[in-house]
C-alpha cells in the first residue's frame, strides 16, 4: 500500500539452494514512487533466507536486481528483514561494500542504526534494516555503472538542526546528495501527512 502513485513495479525470486533448511520461497520486490519531498525512489523489500549458507548468494541476488533496474536520478532504498546474526555480518557488510562475494559488492548506507528487533520480546539481533544510495542529485557514474563519486562532508550543515537529531547522528552520509537525501527522509518520516 502506498499513499503515493506506484508508477512501476518489478521481482526477482531468490533461488532456493540445494540441500538449505530453508524450504522458503524467497524473492526482491521493487515499487517506484514519485515524491515531491525527496523525488523518485524505488523501494525495494525482501526477506532472505534464515540459514546462513544460502544468504550471501541471495544478497548477491538482491545487488544484482537492484543494479538492473538503476536509473539515473532514482534513489533507492532497501527494507529487509535480513536473518542476520550478530557472529555473522558479512551480508551486510556485502552491501555495505565492505565484504566482495564472487565479485559482487554493494556500496549501500546504512539509513540508521536501529535498534535489535528479533525475537519480538528480549531483542538481541539486529535482522531488520534499511539500505539506500543515489541521491536525488547524485546519480550514479558512467564510468563503472555500479559506482558513485564520494566526497567526505564532515557533518551535517546546521540547516538540519530542526530535523530530529537522533536520527540524523545516526545516519552515515558521504556527500552533500546524500546528507539532503537524508535528511529529506528524516523530515518526510517527521512531519509529512502525504506517506
Amino acid at each position: 500500500m502506498s499513499k503515493l502513485p506506484i508508477l512501476d513495479t518489478s521481482s526477482a525470486s531468490l533461488a532456493r539452494p540445494v540441500g538449505s533448511v530453508d524450504g522458503s520461497e524467497r524473492a526482491v520486490l521493487r515499487i517506484r514512487v514519485n515524491s515531491t519531498v525527496v523525488g523518485m525512489l524505488d523501494f525495494f523489500g525482501s526477506h532472505i533466507s534464515f540459514d546462513r549458507n544460502p544468504q550471501l548468494e541471495h544478497v548477491k541476488a538482491v545487488l544484482q536486481f537492484v543494479d538492473s533496474v538503476l536509473a539515473p536520478g532514482v534513489s533507492q532504498i532497501i527494507l529487509a528483514d535480513w536473518n542476520t546474526f550478530p557472529d555473522w555480518e558479512e551480508p551486510m557488510n556485502l552491501l555495505l561494500g565492505t565484504y566482495t562475494y564472487e565479485g559482487a559488492r554493494g556500496n549501500f548506507t546504512e539509513a540508521y542504526q536501529p535498534l535489535a528487533t528479533w525475537p519480538t520480546w528480549g531483542a538481541e539481533n539486529r535482522c531488520d534494516r534499511i539500505f539506500y544510495r543515489f541521491a536525488p542529485d547524485t546519480p550514479p557514474s558512467s564510468s563503472s555503472g555500479s559506482e558513485f563519486p564520494l566526497t567526505s562532508v564532515s557533518s551535517p550543515s546546521s540547516s538540519s538542526s530542526s530535523l530530529p537529531s537522533r536520527s540524523l547522528q545516526q545516519m552515515k552520509v558521504s556527500n552533500d546528495g546524500e546528507r539532503r537525501f537524508a535528511q529529506n527522509v528524516v523530515r518526510f518520516n517527521a512531519t509529512d501527512s502525504k506517506w
